[in-house]
């Protein structure tokens, strides 16, 4: 009895902590808690649960699976057989509550623009400091959900996951594609009007004339690239903060 009581007491111990760290997932789209990450039409009735719009649950832990899809750890269980970890389709949620990790980096708009009408923005991580660009010349950002898919604008005020950096060198003396021979991913973590497929990469036609990127992050120095690359190599930029001072972050 004694040892039952002991478990008991560490147990309240463990929740009392995790309430103190309690964060929150809001449902932005109905949607459905998922326990793999197939169509939710596929998936028997006791591998989902319906989550509708507006509907906040709290959570103790979560990571980013894929670049649509977030694996949850929930403060309890759901569904028929009281599930506590699901999958969520990541452009129907935004979470709340999270602290700021060490490996942040922050875009923010100089308002200034150079002859080409480029919006410059400056991008830093830990003490370095990065002139960038994005999105087409002469653009502004919008409020994010205001914004839309084709907007060619620069890329929305929001919260992103930051991935490993990718190559295909076979673009390497290819100067006709946009993106170029390397790239970093750049997963949204918060609603940006339906806008996707963002990246920090060189603006690999530029010399042929056409500048700027659908949106993407883009340094004018290609040494520039190479350093933003090493960072996110070495754990110190994991997450970006795009803040256009909007409010939404």
């Amino acid at each position: 009895m004694v040892l039952i009581l002991f478990k008991m007491k560490n147990l309240l111990k463990v929740v009392h902590l995790r309430s103190k760290t309690m964060k929150q997932v809001e449902f932005i789209e109905n949607s459905w808690l998922k326990k793999s990450k197939s169509q939710s039409s596929v998936l028997s009735e006791d591998q989902k649960f319906f989550v509708s719009k507006g509907t906040k649950l709290n959570f103790l832990a979560f990571r980013e699976d894929d670049s649509q899809h977030d694996f949850i750890t929930f403060d309890k269980g759901y569904g028929s057989k009281n599930y506590n970890t699901w999958y969520v389709f990541r452009p129907h949620v935004k979470y709340e509550g999270l602290s700021v990790p060490n490996g942040l980096g922050i875009l923010t708009s100089t308002d200034r623009r150079n002859e080409f009408g480029e919006l410059l923005l400056n991008l830093q991580i830990g003490n370095s400091k990065f002139t960038v660009g994005s999105g087409q010349p002469n653009t502004s950002p919008v409020y994010p959900t205001s914004d839309f898919a084709g907007s060619m604008r620069p890329i929305p005020e929001g919260i992103y996951k930051v991935d490993k950096p990718q190559r295909n060198l076979a673009y390497l003396n290819d100067r006709s594609d946009g993106i170029g021979a390397y790239w970093i991913p750049l997963y949204p973590l918060s609603k940006i009007g339906g806008r996707n497929g963002f990246l920090i990469h060189m603006d690999w036609n530029r010399s042929s004339g056409a500048l700027g990127t659908a949106g993407c992050i883009y340094p004018f120095v290609e040494s520039d690239y190479f350093l933003i690359e090493n960072a996110v190599n070495n754990g110190t930029f994991t997450d970006l903060k795009v803040d256009y001072k909007f409010g939404t972050v």
